[in-house]
């Protein structure tokens, strides 16, 4: 009697193992570090999740490189994760890259913390780079008084392109407008200059400057993060971009 009950026992065990659904894991084996370019401004945010997917899809192992340029070269790179309009970068083409937007960043106007400013009007901003109105007494609610030094970035940049089309399409901008390099350097500069006005992606705003919301405008700027990929290597990214896509979901 006691064989028999052992007997069914097992039988029982091996049915309900066979019942029992396997969860499927992509696995990718791939000789080499897959090698990433990663802006330098997204290092913190990004590079914890490029290596948290490692733990969903076995087999790989990633190179990740931070750049600064504001158009690097998509061949360099198996993934290129970049902030800008695809359409406006000249080494992406369509028909040989794939490309998935993977987040989008409010651009804002940035001053002061002692600015006293609660909000700008379009019309005021855009006489400000105009060069219409110089000088901080011209918006009494700021507190200040003297010349504004307004930051923009040089011609090409995405973020001046996508700020100016949407904020001040069609006028001239200033001569006396200051080039910054980027958005960490117009972080500092405003902090270290409270006369200093510019503007940056929501993402890389910190406690050392301050929103000055803009009214009269329906929707405020985008400015979009995408992933980049070669088209034959669709295959080997595509579980890297999906892992990135459901974090930031």
């Amino acid at each position: 009697m006691k064989r028999l009950i052992i007997f069914f026992a097992l039988i029982s065990l091996l049915v309900i193992s066979g019942c029992q659904s396997e969860v499927e894991i992509p696995v990718i084996e791939t000789p080499y570090p897959i090698r990433i370019g990663l802006p330098i401004g997204y290092r913190d945010q990004y590079s914890p999740l490029l290596f948290n997917c490692l733990d969903t899809i076995p087999g790989i192992s990633l190179e990740i490189n931070t750049y600064s340029d504001t158009y690097p070269d998509p061949e360099e790179y198996q993934l290129l994760i970049w902030q800008g309009n695809p359409s406006q970068h000249h080494d992406i083409n369509p028909g040989h890259f794939t490309v998935v937007e993977l987040d989008r960043d409010e651009i804002v106007l940035i001053g002061s913390n002692q600015n006293q400013l609660a909000s700008i009007s379009i019309t005021d901003l855009q006489s400000i780079f105009a060069g219409t109105i110089q000088d901080w007494a011209g918006l009494p609610g700021s507190g200040y008084s003297g010349q504004i030094d307004l930051w923009i970035y040089y011609d090409a940049h995405p973020l001046r392109i996508l700020f100016e089309d949407a904020i001040v399409s069609g006028l001239s901008i200033t001569t006396s407008a200051l080039i910054i390099p980027s958005q960490a350097d117009a972080v500092i500069t405003v902090k270290e200059n409270p006369n200093s006005l510019s503007y940056i992606g929501k993402s890389h705003l910190n406690q050392d400057v301050r929103i000055i919301p803009i009214t009269g405008i329906s929707e405020p700027p985008n400015l979009q993060l995408f992933a980049i990929n070669q088209k034959d290597e669709d295959s080997i990214i595509s579980p890297i971009v999906n892992c990135l896509l459901k974090s930031n979901n």
